[in-house]
Order: C-alpha cells, then sequence, then structure tokens
C-alpha cells in the first residue's frame, strides 16, 4: 500500500457543502486508499474525486489520473470509473447502475455477481408490483401507457407512500440497526473516552432517518394528484426528482451500515469510529425540504474533537481489498 496520500494537499472544505452537486456522490470502490471516495462534478468542469485525508481533517480533490497514480486503483474500480465518467450526471441511482453492472459483469468476483443479479431481481419485482398499483388507480389494466412503466421503474426505490417503501425498505431497517446496536455496544463497552465516537456515529444515523419522511412528502402529495393528473406523462420526471431526496440522504451510509454488519460482532469500536468519521451530512439545500430541521451543526461540531483515524498497516491491503469487496456484496 503506498505509504504516502494523494497530491495536491488536502483541501479545507466547508463541513456542509451548499448543495449535494457540490457534495458529490458516494463511490463503492474497492481500493482501500479509495474508500469514502465520492464523485464530483460541477457545471463546466471534469469529473473530480473527492477523497478524505487519512487523518480525518480535510479531502483531496483529485483527478482519476491522480488516482491511479497514488491509490492503486483495483480492476473494478477502473472499469467503475470508466462508466461512472460518462454519466450524464453523477446521482445516487447513476452509480448504484453502474456498480451493479460491473458487479454483474464479475468484476467484483462470483459473489458479487449474484448479488448484483439478485437486487436487480429485487428492483424488477418492486417495479412489476407498483405497475399492477397504480394501474388500479387509473382504472386500466396493466401495463398501461409507456409513462406509467417508467412511474413505476422510479418508485421502486421508495414505494407509493405514505411511508418508505420499495426497495427503500431494506436500506432504512439497516440504518436503524446501527442505530439501536451502536448505542447498545457502547453501553456494553462501558468505555467513556468511546462515547463521542458512539455519539456522533448513531446521531447522524438518527438524524437521517428522522430526516427520511419530511424528504418524501411532496412525492405522497405528487402521487395523490395521480388519478386527476392533467399531463400525467410528465409525472415520471416530477417523481423522479423528488424520490432522488431518499437517495442523497441515504448516499454513503449503505457502505457504513455494510460495515457495522460485517463487524458489529468482532470489533465493534472499530467500527463505530470509522462510522463516525464518514457518516454523511446531506448538503444545506436538504434544509429546505419538509420537516422538523435538523441539528447538523452540533453533530458536526462533536465531530472536529474526533481523534485523528489511525493509518493502515504496512501490508494491510489484501484484507482491506477483502473486506471493501464483503461491504460490495452487503451493500449491492
Amino acid at each position: 500500500m503506498p505509504a504516502a496520500p494523494p497530491a495536491p494537499p488536502a483541501t479545507l472544505l466547508p463541513d456542509r457543502q451548499r448543495s449535494f452537486v457540490e457534495r458529490g456522490v458516494a463511490l463503492p470502490f474497492t481500493a482501500p486508499l479509495l474508500a469514502g471516495a465520492r464523485l464530483r462534478q460541477l457545471p463546466g468542469q471534469a469529473p473530480e474525486v473527492l477523497l478524505p485525508a487519512p487523518t480525518g481533517r480535510g479531502v483531496y480533490v483529485v483527478g482519476w489520473r491522480d488516482c491511479v497514480a497514488s491509490c492503486a486503483p483495483t480492476l473494478h474500480d477502473h472499469h467503475l470509473w470508466d462508466r461512472l465518467a460518462r454519466l450524464p450526471r453523477p446521482s445516487p441511482g447513476g452509480v448504484r447502475a453502474a456498480a451493479r453492472e460491473v458487479a454483474a459483469a464479475g468484476l467484483a468476483g462470483r459473489a458479487a455477481r449474484q448479488a448484483a443479479a439478485a437486487a436487480l431481481g429485487a428492483q424488477a419485482e418492486w417495479r412489476l408490483r407498483l405497475l399492477a398499483e397504480l394501474a388500479a388507480r387509473m382504472g386500466i389494466a396493466p401495463p398501461g401507457p409507456p409513462w406509467l412503466g417508467q412511474l413505476a421503474g422510479t418508485l421502486a426505490e421508495v414505494g407509493l407512500g405514505p411511508r418508505p417503501g420499495g426497495l427503500l425498505i431494506p436500506r432504512l431497517a439497516a440504518l436503524e440497526r446501527l442505530a439501536r446496536e451502536g448505542g447498545q455496544a457502547y453501553r456494553l463497552c462501558g468505555r467513556a473516552e468511546v462515547g463521542i465516537v458512539v455519539g456522533v456515529a448513531i446521531g447522524a444515523a438518527r438524524l437521517t432517518l428522522a430526516a427520511m419522511p419530511g424528504s418524501l412528502e411532496p412525492l405522497w402529495a405528487l402521487l395523490a394528484r395521480l388519478p386527476a393528473a392533467t399531463e400525467p406523462e410528465l409525472l415520471p420526471a416530477e417523481a423522479a426528482a423528488l424520490a432522488e431526496r431518499a437517495d442523497w440522504l441515504l448516499d454513503g451510509w449503505d457502505r457504513l451500515t455494510a460495515l457495522w454488519a460485517d463487524q458489529r460482532a468482532t470489533r465493534p469500536e472499530e467500527a463505530l469510529a470509522e462510522i463516525a468519521a464518514d457518516a454523511p451530512v446531506p448538503a444545506e439545500e436538504a434544509d429546505a425540504w419538509p420537516g422538523a430541521p435538523a441539528d447538523w451543526p452540533s453533530l458536526l461540531a462533536a465531530r472536529r474533537n474526533l481523534p485523528p483515524r489511525p493509518l493502515a498497516a504496512p501490508g494491510a491491503r489484501p484484507a482491506l481489498v477483502a473486506r471493501a469487496e464483503r461491504l460490495r456484496l452487503r451493500a449491492a
């Protein structure tokens, strides 16, 4: 594993970006030095990779060539980047689809290929189920017009309301489990110095869970107008923009909930420390979404007091790559 961090020197970006475009999208790379990477493409600029500094203070803003030179990306990472670089607009859904394509091609191993196939199967199942429900609302027989199928594909991720559903159900359940079990692990540990780490980790999880219902309220209101919509063919695009809010809130959490599921029994303190350091904080634009305001400033203030993350020991790369591949399975 390269001992030196990538160049240029770390940049101190704001704790919270103004928009999710500025914050970037979490990337499921498997190279250890690319853990926690985000893809950002600002208007008129080439795609950039944002990498958390090893010390936990600052962010590296680098191009892909710098990542190749300094971070030793795996074959999986190279193929994933090739697909990501072609996205017209980086988004959590676009990254997820690209990652499943790479896994389905066998570039992350046989188990990842099977997990990707299972995820795609679940997506297709939810789409068919919701297409039938939407057609019933419209009083028509499925499959109905093309726009109805497009709408069902979007809603497969979040459901029809008034509560989150679809493929969002297991993702939220994993985050709820982290929030619940993380607190239990701390109480069993009984070490006061672990308190701030646990507080940041489960605090971020709880704030994210609390923000989810409000983020989807406008989508449920849009769907309530479905039978009487005057231009229903416009609904898929409107619904996709509103449904994406849930994806932006959870963006970056899938790897961390998978990490907790992977290490909660053997290394809970280490897992919680990594979760606390990397827990995603929504961009400021989320503050305008419906729902009670979340106290992200207090959580960020607490996170500044976290101890620096330890550097990986020499020779740890094979084990870290293997762990990253396990997490890819859980977060497929």
